[in-house]
């Protein structure tokens, strides 16, 4: 709903089914008043940031790092940083990568394993999304994210 209000936008999301509809609702309704009508531009000197990952999660309200991370990888950005959930965590401790799998991730730690997992994938003469990939299938048997 490009002018809805969070309530109407609530209503649509609650009749979708959506969890946590009121959440959803007031972070697009935020969301679109903090990029709607220049979106493009925007973003767009969002991703040119030295962190554009730690930019968008701080900037787009109700994502965090994992978040933002999907986000890069679905606009075409999935070499610039890693997608961090349980999998991939689970992958990288295996690999003695990380020592264990950390019970929170804070947007430090959350760099720090990133940063890993790139030297990782360089080490391995691997890019960054096809080792999310690779590690995504490991662990799932699954070969769509």
């Amino acid at each position: 709903m490009a002018h809805g209000s969070a309530e109407q936008v609530g209503a649509v999301l609650r009749e979708c089914g959506v969890r946590f509809h009121n959440h959803k609702a007031r972070y697009i309704t935020e969301n679109r008043e903090t990029f709607y009508p220049h979106t493009k531009k925007r973003l767009a000197r969002i991703l040119e940031q030295d962190d554009p990952h730690g930019a968008l999660a701080a900037r787009v309200a109700g994502w965090g790092m994992k978040e933002a991370a999907h986000f890069m990888r679905n606009i075409g950005f999935g070499h610039v940083s890693s997608i961090l959930d349980r999998h991939i965590l689970r992958r990288l401790a295996g690999c003695g990568v990380i020592p264990s799998i950390p019970k929170t991730l804070s947007p430090a730690r959350y760099r720090n394993i990133d940063q890993a997992m790139k030297a990782f994938a360089a080490a391995c003469g691997i890019p960054l999304a096809a080792l999310d990939f690779v590690f995504w299938y490991q662990e799932t048997g699954e070969l769509f994210k």
